[in-house]
């Protein structure tokens, strides 16, 4: 973000300043709408509470030239890496993802968000690719779900204690939910209307929630070929086997017991 402009005494706004049009806030929504939304001819300023008797003051135009390159894409990245109305990736902030902007991946991917014909399909396809970068998965894996494994593999080699299964990517049905209303809040900051029913949310007696998934987080693997045969037998043979050393056991501090007491025993009666 570019440095705040500093403005005169607060008591003065908005007299004190030449300008077009005077907004305040502290949501970071502000100044992201800011850079991607402002017309090119206007100047909007954001006064930022500060201490003393100055404050600072983001111009839109200065915030434009500064990140000239996140102009396009800016409302995006701040969509899927969390807003007020989507989540964020655990331990992946805007900062990874505003360097995955500087070869060009989310540029391309943010792109398909701006359609107003994109199917869902599509979109959940790109979300994807960019979840893969986020997470740095190897090119060879194109799978959300196969990269949630290895990621939970490599967790498990490193921990020592249990692995925290919050920053583990999210499942294939999961990040489906998630792009959909990422696409959802983009089309409406580009004031496009769309039914939020059909695009991640739920009607309640509260209003609108979050849709829930639609497959559990972890489906149980199929059982491989003869499996409940070959369990059955491997148990039963464990239990003989275990049986027998019980019984070996037992014989044998047993007889180190009887042999003498016998020996004693015949000796006598001779």
């Amino acid at each position: 973000m570019a440095e705040p402009i500093r403005g005169g005494n607060t008591s003065g706004w908005p007299y004190s300043l030449n300008i077009g049009t005077l907004i305040v806030g502290e949501d970071i929504d502000l100044l992201v709408l800011m850079i991607a939304l402002t017309p090119a001819l206007s100047d909007v300023l954001l006064p930022k509470p500060d201490k003393g008797k100055y404050a600072a003051l983001f111009s839109s135009n200065q915030l434009r030239t500064s990140n000239a390159n996140l102009k396009n894409s800016i409302v995006y990245i701040h969509a899927v890496s969390g807003c007020d109305t989507t989540s964020a990736f655990r331990r992946k902030g805007k900062g990874k993802i505003k360097l995955l902007e500087e070869y060009g991946e989310v540029s391309r991917i943010a792109k398909k968000f701006d359609e107003t014909d994109c199917t869902q399909d599509e979109l959940c396809q790109a979300g994807e690719q960019l979840v893969l970068l986020l997470y740095g998965t190897e090119k060879s894996v194109t799978a959300l779900n196969k990269c949630r494994f290895q990621c939970f593999n490599r967790a498990l080699a490193r921990q020592k204690t249990e692995v925290k299964l919050q920053t583990l990517p999210p499942t294939s049905d999961a990040c489906k939910q998630h792009f959909l209303r990422v696409y959802y809040q983009v089309q409406l900051w580009r004031e496009k209307k769309r039914n939020p029913k059909e695009w991640g949310w739920k009607s309640s007696e509260l209003g609108l929630l979050p849709g829930p998934m639609l497959n559990p987080p972890a489906p149980p693997p199929p059982p491989p070929k003869n499996f409940y045969k070959s369990s059955h037998v491997r148990v039963r043979k464990a239990v003989v086997t275990a049986a027998l050393v019980r019984e070996l056991v037992y014989h044998a501090v047993t007889f180190v017991y009887i042999v003498p007491a016998w020996d004693a025993a015949i000796k006598q009666k001779r």
